[in-house]
């Protein structure tokens, strides 16, 4: 809520929080959620997918363009690196690149 203060409608908003699981608590609408930390999931399985995500919301938001709270777009990338394990299966690391237009 503090990191948001100074942030009014019709402003520009873009908040980088380092874990996505903030997500569904913003206590009000962000133009824009940019995160990281799940690393996609990092060792993804045919049709099953990520059996371990380092979230409590487990796949919801394990990557890409996920919606928090107030209809807030959010987008987690996959990163480039690893944790824990020295290894990704089905889940490419990635360098995203966003062009933010007006309105």
């Amino acid at each position: 809520a503090a990191a948001l203060a100074g942030a009014g409608e019709g402003q520009a908003s873009v908040l980088l929080s380092h874990n996505p699981d903030l997500l569904p608590d913003l206590p009000r609408r962000v133009g824009l959620v940019l995160s990281g930390h799940t690393h996609g999931g990092q060792i993804r399985l045919p049709v099953v997918g990520a059996p371990v995500v380092p979230s409590r919301y487990g796949q919801r938001y394990a990557m890409g363009w996920v919606q928090g709270a107030h209809g807030t777009p959010g987008y987690v990338s996959r990163g480039l690196g690893v944790s824990g394990v020295p290894l990704r299966n089905l889940c490419p690391p990635e360098v995203t690149l966003l062009s933010l237009r007006p309105g």
